[in-house]
């Protein structure tokens, strides 16, 4: 998923792929929410994210900056690693949180991450299915379920000399 986010960024490119406009890239990890969590069973995710930005970005954001860039569809938000949730129960309440969440902002983009083995347990899609949250009525569309492919050795190569291009762009010996 940060690759995810310096795609959205504008920080690289990839063939075959276009970043409309600006959007502001949002990841959360979800063990690391999670955890945050148990401390404030309460939290939200907007409220993790601006939390998130002060403590691990030290930003000091104006009040209701980040609402605002979701509720227009300005931010882009990467939601990583479903399947390091838990136990499946844990993984059906962050998957029913999330879609709460995608309810109420629904003009924002939304991508989760997860291992097959743990996706199971928590498919998101049902979110293509009329729901209800707080008694009001949402269709969140479109949703799309995507499958990364195994690596043959060759992809392996590729890609990871790809990585470390982006990563080590000044440093060749680092890159190697």
């Amino acid at each position: 998923s940060r690759f995810l986010v310096m795609l959205a960024a504008g920080a690289i490119s990839m063939a075959g792929v276009e970043v409309v406009g600006e959007p502001l890239p949002l990841r959360v990890a979800f063990r690391d929410f999670v955890e945050r969590r148990r401390a404030n069973p309460n939290l939200s995710l907007l409220d993790y994210l601006e939390l998130q930005a002060k403590t691990e970005l030290s930003l000091v954001l104006p009040k209701n900056f980040l609402r605002k860039a979701i509720e227009n569809g300005q931010a882009v938000l990467l939601l990583d690693g479903l399947d390091e949730v838990g136990s499946p129960e844990h993984r059906v309440a962050m998957r029913d949180l999330v879609a709460g969440f995608c309810a109420s902002y629904q003009n924002l983009p939304v991508l989760v991450t997860s291992r097959i083995a743990g996706y199971h347990d928590a498919s998101l899609e049902f979110l293509t299915l009329p729901g209800f949250v707080r008694g009001q009525p949402f269709v969140i569309a479109p949703f799309l379920q995507l499958v990364l492919e195994k690596f043959d050795d060759h992809d392996l190569r590729t890609f990871v000399a790809h990585w470390y291009s982006v990563q080590e762009p000044a440093d060749p010996v680092a890159r190697d």
